[in-house]
Formats: structure tokens, C-alpha cells, sequence
């Protein structure tokens, strides 16, 4: 059950990066994006100041996640999900 819960969130996380339609930098820019949103209490502002961006970046970045998973990102069940994704994708990539 554990397996196939980190499974299922770590899918839901990366599977647009095997997406032969989605461009590399867009893969490259979500993901540290989701994690700085994360790190940042879910606060847009301060993602925005962390990362060196225009707050209007942040917004489009998230919501190009949301499209892409379907993720409520008010949600803070689903931003657990999400922030294990994210550990599960550095794991897989070490």
C-alpha cells in the first residue's frame, strides 16, 4: 500500500517530464518551483523573493502543475502528497 501511495503521488508529480511534448525547461523550472512553494508555507510572495522571480511567474508555474496533475494546491493533504513526490523524485534521481 505504501509503495503504491508513493507511486501514485511520485507520478503524479513527474509524469509530465516523460511527456515527449513538454519542452526540458519547463521540467527543469516546475519541479524546484513546487518544492520553493512548498518550503515557502504555500505563500506565492515569498516563493516569488526565494526564487528570484516576478510573483506572476510563481502563479503560472503552479498552475501549469495543476493542469497538468489536476493537484489542489489549497489542499494541505495534497501538498503533502506532492512534497513527498518531490522527495521521492530526488531519490530517483540520486
Amino acid at each position: 500500500m505504501t509503495t503504491y501511495l508513493i507511486s501514485a503521488v511520485f507520478t503524479k508529480v513527474v509524469r509530465y517530464s516523460y511527456d515527449a511534448d513538454v519542452p526540458t525547461d519547463k521540467i527543469r523550472s516546475l519541479v524546484p518551483t513546487l518544492e520553493a512553494f512548498i518550503d515557502c508555507e504555500c505563500n506565492q510572495e515569498k516563493t516569488a523573493k526565494k526564487l528570484g522571480v516576478h510573483k506572476n511567474t510563481i502563479a503560472y508555474r503552479l498552475r501549469q502543475f495543476t493542469e497538468l496533475t489536476g493537484a489542489d494546491l489549497s489542499d494541505p493533504h495534497e501538498i503533502l502528497q506532492i512534497k513527498i513526490g518531490i522527495m521521492s523524485y530526488h531519490y530517483s534521481r540520486d
